[in-house]
């Protein structure tokens, strides 16, 4: 081989060696990125999984919310026929050319509202004592009962009443 041909030869040589390390450095900036891509996609991949769980239990709770919205509209329904009615029988008893012991307002109706007496007794005081244990009945919201959690009388309208038994007032009143 000659000298130019030999010279040739080894620039040949160095240029091949700077495109190979070109190369490398290249494919060495093309693996990190590829890598970090790679993690990108299994984060996205998880972050979709939870969104499409997170999903999923939007609609069984969208679901279950509408079975209960569907109970209280019936419950509502149900409660606004009765408020009704009560005010039906208010109006009657308002009406009504008898005298009540109390008159209650149109816009106090409630549950406990007993329709008026017509006899003698209703000019007369309300019970509040305890035919079981003589304590003085508490008003429980709903109905009178008795305070005492020795005595076995629970409320007026449950099984054992404070008013069954003998009255021990001095006085003349009503039991209800």
């Amino acid at each position: 081989m000659t000298k130019p041909e030999f010279d040739e030869m080894a620039a040949l040589v160095v240029r091949l060696r700077d495109v190979t390390a070109g190369v490398e450095e290249v494919n060495e900036e093309l693996t990190k990125a590829l890598a970090a891509n790679v993690d990108a996609l299994v984060k996205s991949n998880a972050q979709c999984a939870d969104y499409l769980l997170h999903n999923e239990m939007l609609a069984a709770d969208r679901s279950t919310l509408h079975k209960e919205l569907v109970e209280v509209r019936a419950a509502l329904a149900s409660v606004s026929e009765e408020r009704d009615s009560l005010k039906r029988t208010l109006k009657k008893w308002e009406e009504a050319e008898t005298a009540p012991h109390v008159r209650v307002a149109a816009d106090d109706i409630a549950d406990h509202v007993v329709p008026p007496v017509l006899s003698s007794t209703a000019a007369l005081p309300l019970c509040h004592s305890c035919h079981g244990c003589g304590d003085v009945l508490a008003d429980w919201g709903y109905a009178l009962g008795c305070p005492n959690n020795d005595c076995d009388r629970y409320e007026v309208g449950g099984a054992l009443t404070p008013y069954q038994g003998l009255c021990n007032s001095p006085h003349p009143v009503r039991h209800e």
